[in-house]
């Protein structure tokens, strides 16, 4: 998937666009600091499809793949989930969703 657009949410509120490796760095480190209500945050891709995926992460290391946010069909409704290992397990996840390579995540959370 070519990437034409990303997003970086905090759970807190605080968001930003197109965001480089190192604002993920930094809500990493915030999240682990923060209370169990805002503790996670969530990185969204566009395709040139206008095609949505997100991926979300909580303090606990939860990981959550969603392929199609705007779908409310609950049979059709699309998300992965699992814990990760480790903080380092999450930054690469999301190096490879700014990169598109959304195949490599899948398979990564579906292991």
């Amino acid at each position: 998937m070519k990437v034409i657009e990303s997003f970086l949410e905090k759970a807190w509120g605080d968001s930003v666009d197109n965001p480089k490796i190192e604002d993920i760095e930094v809500a990493i480190k915030e999240t682990q600091e923060m209370d169990d209500e805002h503790g996670a945050f969530w990185v969204g891709v566009f395709g040139e499809d206008d095609k949505e995926i997100v991926l979300e992460v909580s303090k606990y290391l939860t990981q959550t793949l969603i392929l199609d946010p705007e779908n409310s069909n609950p049979e059709t409704f699309n998300e992965k989930r699992s814990r990760a290992e480790n903080w380092e397990e999450i930054l690469q996840n999301f190096k490879l969703l700014l990169n598109g390579e959304i195949d490599e995540i899948l398979s990564r959370i579906t292991k």
